[in-house]
């Protein structure tokens, strides 16, 4: 208790035992050579992660020897629509380590809108194709060995039935074997570029679908991620992962940050627009001023654990339950997202080289410790609670740039 003005009055703010302040914690005893060593392994598990997340299928091994060149590595890591990861964040114990990553993958996304549209592409012109060579040559011969025709049903009476029978016959063999030149014909001269490009997209699609399965590749990254963390230890380094899947990169600041920094890179992008438009993905929920109903029933909700436990000891219901656990949770919900652009942002030749933008939507206080009146949990240093924030790097032609970020709940 903390006494102002001569009145008793409970504190608002409680330190946490968990300091979410660094993305790495760590419970054991290292040596001096393996702490000094740390920070720089945590460094490259963190491209090593995220370069796993960005692999791509050989364009070689898609489309066989004759395939063309693959992507261009400076272009690969400037492509908007790929797997977004977070920085990792990481427990480390004597023998293992938990790894918290939160992902959006817009990859897998824009594989399955292409295959479905080359596909559906692919089909109608294959008709349209085999339309004109098959069933065109095919008109032109019905006529002439249609049974309709007088002059075949005077030849195959005169021949008799057995022969008339072999004479049909090897007719049917001559229009299948045809129908297998006029499809190897179309495969092979008009739509082999397009089954290459379907075979290429059907691989990097299952390559994306297997990068996060435990039995087959994510097994490779923890021996490689073990390397790195056991540094001059003898003993094996169990990893564990705990993969957070997003619907939109807006949820979280190493999302939207890196994906800021890499559209910015682009010459011709507009900030301004692009940073409003990342903005306007966030779903914020309307909050009114003080006066209003709505913090006036927040301010009256200041119930103890107590009367919170109550309820689920008396019901049975799993959806009371639930509702009951969700709606006491903390900061599931977006109260404001903010972003700042700050470097060499302008054209090559002009004055003002350095330029700065902020741009915002809702706020970043805490409604635990104003409206509500009631205590909130802080962390040690400058880092709140109920804000999350992320910085991310980039350089252009011209210079260096950086984009901050920061994301409010409640």
């Amino acid at each position: 208790m903390k006494k102002t003005n001569n009145k008793l009055r409970a504190l608002k703010s409680v330190n946490s035992a968990y300091n979410r302040e660094w993305k790495v914690t760590v419970y054991q005893h290292r040596t001096r050579s393996e702490a000094t060593n740390l920070p720089i392994s945590l460094e490259k598990l963190n491209k090593l992660i995220k370069s796993y997340m960005r692999l791509r299928a050989s364009r070689v091994i898609c489309n066989g020897r004759n395939g063309k060149y693959n992507i261009n590595i400076r272009r690969r890591r400037i492509l908007l629509r790929q797997t977004y990861v977070s920085d990792a964040e990481i427990k480390l114990n004597n023998n293992k380590a938990k790894i918290t990553l939160y992902l959006v993958d817009r990859e897998r996304e824009v594989l399955a809108k292409k295959y479905l549209k080359l596909k559906k592409i692919f089909s109608t012109l294959m008709l349209d194709r085999y339309n004109k060579f098959y069933h065109g040559t095919m008109r032109m011969l019905s006529p002439i060995f249609s049974l309709q025709s007088l002059q075949l049903r005077k030849e195959l009476q005169s021949i008799g039935f057995p022969q008339s029978f072999a004479f049909i016959k090897e007719f049917i063999k001559l229009k299948n074997l045809y129908l297998k030149k006029v499809w190897s014909v179309l495969i092979s001269r008009s739509l082999y570029k397009s089954l290459n490009s379907l075979r290429e997209i059907e691989l990097n699609y299952t390559l994306n679908q297997n990068k996060l399965n435990n039995n087959t590749m994510l097994l490779k990254l923890s021996k490689m991620i073990e390397k790195l963390l056991a540094i001059g230890r003898n003993k094996k380094y169990f990893i564990e992962y705990n993969i957070v899947k997003l619907k939109s990169i807006a949820y979280n600041t190493d999302l939207f940050t890196q994906a800021l920094a890499l559209k910015l890179k682009k010459t011709r992008i507009n900030r301004i627009k692009s940073m409003l438009s990342l903005i306007n993905r966030a779903y914020i929920p309307q909050i009114d001023s003080p006066d209003s109903e709505m913090s006036r029933d927040l301010m009256q909700e200041t119930r103890t654990k107590d009367e919170l436990a109550l309820p689920l000891a008396t019901t049975n219901s799993k959806n009371e339950i639930h509702n009951s656990v969700y709606s006491n949770i903390g900061y599931k919900n977006i109260s404001g997202i903010r972003i700042e652009v700050s470097g060499r942002l302008t054209k090559r030749y002009r004055a003002d080289k350095s330029v700065s933008t902020i741009k915002y939507k809702g706020g970043l206080m805490n409604i635990d410790s104003t409206l509500k009146d009631i205590k909130s949990i802080k962390f040690r240093g400058n880092a709140n609670t109920n804000i999350s924030y992320s910085i991310t790097k980039s350089k252009r032609r011209i210079g260096a740039f950086a984009v901050k970020g920061w994301l409010a709940g409640k």
